[in-house]
């Protein structure tokens, strides 16, 4: 599933309920409805969520434990709206549960409940979500299979759920039906969870790990499973990680990208599939215009600079967008026309960079009129800022997706932008 830029929500692949309407198999991108307000996406275990621009849930796909978080156990062809909240900010999905961050900072389960991934301290599934006990200075969460890791304003990072691979981090491999710290430091900056692993930054820019390692997921040259945080070797200029089925692809921030792992369909994307798993990252192209990436089960999509879309790996059910269903260990450009189109005009007149961006964020005049004045509102229309400068210092403001509107003459320039 891909979101456009014009707000449009596109999917291809084999259905299995989440693809938001029922086409089995389509062979390349097709639009899901005709909306043009979404701004946030997450794909699940045959689920797809997604919110819109008013901060509402929507989510669709098989739902035995109450995974869609509707309030039933049916499955859900099309995508229906999770409660009336319109102040969700981020959702992530793991397998057959789902985890979601609300704008007034608290966190919200629903789904499977098997080993307390759900963090109510039961073993209860839930089919509508419910609060994670009463804390409000949550900012940041991810998951992995059947745990979830989350960021506390103050630098600390808790985690639940299942412990058998030691994804937890707390030096044990039991599992916690409440949210519990990892370690006594309060200087984590992001994390990214994924399989039944984890790896997170820290304000220093250095990179820790823990998890699963048994198809060397960790990149630290061998298959032995951590615990507990360990360094990620000393590097400190990697931008985000994606972590898959035993595999990870990662950004640096030069926009170079690389994996490791396990690469048996190809799923690293440098040209090799088959054979021994990749104990140490190894860049998959030369190409240094990589904005974001993300692996799914088995295979890889990533997004350019210039707006393109790329798929690589397992497509035995035409998940690569390409028409066939044959794997591939190499990028290869979505076979869409639509996906590389920008908002109208914006890109040509008014151009922001970097995005996404950790503190300045620079706009580029070339509409010929001056800049009256810039506006950066959150995904719930709150607005954070306003000013007339040309560059903007967004330092300050937490992780998640903005919008900014650049007002020039008799015109308003509206984009979205993400705060890394």
């Amino acid at each position: 599933m891909a979101l456009r830029d014009d707000g449009t929500l596109w999917a291809w692949g084999s259905d299995s309920y989440a693809l938001g309407q029922y086409i089995p198999y389509p062979y390349y991108p097709g639009q899901i409805g005709t909306d043009t307000d979404w701004v946030y996406i997450e794909g699940g275990n045959s689920n797809s969520y997604a919110i819109k621009s008013n901060g509402t849930l929507w989510a669709c796909g098989w739902n035995p434990y109450g995974q869609v978080g509707n309030g039933t156990i049916e499955n859900q062809f099309a995508f229906v709206q999770i409660g009336t909240s319109t102040n969700w900010q981020i959702v992530s999905a793991g397998i057959n549960f789902t985890a979601g961050l609300k704008a007034d900072g608290t966190i919200w389960t629903w789904g499977k409940n098997e080993y307390g991934q759900l963090g109510d301290g039961t073993y209860v599934n839930k089919n509508a979500p419910i609060q994670v006990g009463t804390d409000t200075d949550w900012v940041f969460l991810a998951t992995t299979n059947e745990s979830c890791v989350a960021k506390k304003t103050d630098g600390s990072i808790w985690s639940w759920g299942r412990n058998n691979s030691g994804q937890l981090g707390i030096g044990s491999g039991v599992n916690k039906t409440t949210p519990t710290k990892i370690g006594n430091l309060n200087d984590w900056k992001t994390l990214f969870g994924g399989g039944e692993s984890v790896f997170a930054i820290k304000n220093n820019d250095t990179v820790w790990e823990w998890g699963s390692n048994n198809n060397g997921q960790l990149g630290i040259g061998n298959t032995v499973n951590k615990s507990s945080p360990v360094q990620f070797g000393t590097a400190t200029n990697w931008k985000s990680f994606s972590l898959g089925a035993g595999c990870v692809l990662a950004l640096k921030n030069d926009n170079t990208l690389w994996g490791w792992g396990y690469n048996y369909e190809g799923q690293l994307g440098n040209g090799t599939n088959g054979g021994s798993s990749v104990l140490s990252p190894v860049q998959s192209t030369t190409d240094t215009n990589w904005l974001t990436v993300t692996v799914a089960y088995y295979f890889g999509a990533g997004l350019k600079s210039d707006n393109t879309g790329w798929c690589w790996g397992r497509g035995d059910e035409r998940q690569l967008g390409d028409g066939n269903n044959i794997d591939v260990n190499h990028p290869i450009q979505v076979s869409c026309t639509d996906l590389n189109v920008t908002t109208t005009d914006f890109a040509n007149l008014i151009t922001l960079y970097p995005n996404p961006t950790k503190s300045l964020l620079t706009i580029q005049n070339n509409s010929g009129q001056p800049i009256d004045s810039v506006t950066i509102t959150d995904i719930t229309g709150k607005k954070i800022m306003r000013q007339n400068a040309s560059t903007i210092n967004v330092e300050n403001l937490q992780q998640g997706i903005y919008f900014i509107e650049v007002a020039s003459g008799q015109n308003v320039y509206r984009e979205k932008i993400i705060k890394e």
